[in-house]
């Protein structure tokens, strides 16, 4: 949708009283102004003090340290951070794909025979796709522009990409389920540079520059970098709840750290996520960090890529450095 054409629809969102009262709403190509912020700001904490309010009389209906949440406001990861922190929990898990698609999970277990009720361990559920598939997508790529290998280690030529500061696709393995990149459709990038942020949100993303990016970090560490109350242990591997950065750490990792010194932290253990795991290991080898830059793979007003073609595409408009697709390495030849 071009800019016209959003903004335009945005404009029939909002009643007459509400813009009579906050004022006329931001076109996507207009300046945000401290009009906007301060909107931004009371909403997101009236949001915060409703949800506690609702939770605080649920908990007095049914007095239990759990809690299980879905539902599209169960995506705001500041709002889900004071849950976590307000202490009233003891263990809270957040439905990965909280918003309307995730419904079809519910939909899928009425209408089964007979059920099958376990932990959901992993959000990796939707389609994979085979290496001659993925070789195939690959005929798209210019010969005369770029370099196609192949790698029986794609972790370690990922690692040795991110630690040359180049920005990746990552395209590996089962799509997630869920508005979330967690790493199977995943731009990828160090994160010790905040020039790096800068440059994926300008020529990638275009999106508003004071978005953050997440750090994907080594679980086995993430008590190093983060300040991530047990309470939240079955939410952080879903990118779903913010957390504070520790102080000494913040330098370290200024394109995932948001003005606040907070960031959406994604937690990855090698048990159910091992193909970002060991990207993230073998950047730690490389480089001393245990975390780099995750992003979901699209370009600007563009869902995730999901099939081996849409990565190949996404790739070669947006201006990635390179791409990680199965067991292949594609770069731009150096002249």
């Amino acid at each position: 949708m071009d800019h016209h054409r959003r903004s335009s629809a945005q404009r029939n969102l909002f009643s007459p009283a509400l813009v009579e009262l906050l004022g006329p709403p931001r076109r996507t190509e207009d300046e945000i102004t401290d009009r906007h912020r301060d909107i931004a700001r009371a909403l997101q904490h009236l949001l915060e003090q409703l949800v506690g309010s609702y939770l605080a009389f649920a908990q007095r209906l049914v007095p239990r340290r759990s809690l299980c949440l879905a539902g599209g406001v169960a995506l705001n990861c500041v709002a889900n951070a004071t849950v976590i922190d307000s202490g009233r929990f003891d263990r809270i898990f957040i439905q990965p794909a909280a918003g309307d698609a995730g419904t079809s999970i519910g939909a899928a277990l009425v209408t089964a025979a007979s059920p099958i009720r376990r932990p959901l361990r992993h959000a990796f559920l939707d389609p994979s796709y085979d290496e001659k598939t993925i070789r195939s997508a690959l005929r798209d790529v210019p010969a005369d522009r770029y370099r196609v290998q192949r790698t029986a280690e794609p972790h370690r030529e990922a690692a040795r990409l991110l630690r040359a500061e180049k920005v990746i696709g990552w395209f590996q393995g089962h799509m997630k389920f869920g508005p979330r990149a967690l790493g199977a459709r995943s731009i990828l990038a160090s994160p010790r540079h905040a020039t790096t942020a800068s440059r994926i949100n300008a020529m990638i993303k275009q999106r508003e520059a004071f978005r953050p990016f997440a750090p994907a970090v080594l679980a086995e560490h993430a008590d190093d970098f983060f300040a991530l109350p047990s309470a939240g242990a079955l939410v952080y591997p879903y990118m779903l709840a913010t957390g504070t950065v520790h102080q000494h750490q913040r330098h370290r990792l200024p394109a995932v750290v948001h003005v606040d010194g907070s960031a959406r932290v994604q937690t990855v253990h090698r048990d159910t996520n091992p193909l970002l795991w060991n990207v993230i290991d073998a950047y730690h080898q490389l480089s001393g960090l245990p975390v780099v830059l995750n992003t979901s793979f699209n370009g600007a007003d563009e869902p995730i890529v999901c099939t081996p073609g849409d990565a190949v595409a996404t790739f070669l408009r947006c201006g990635l450095d390179a791409l990680v697709a199965g067991p292949y390495v594609i770069e731009e030849i150096t002249r």
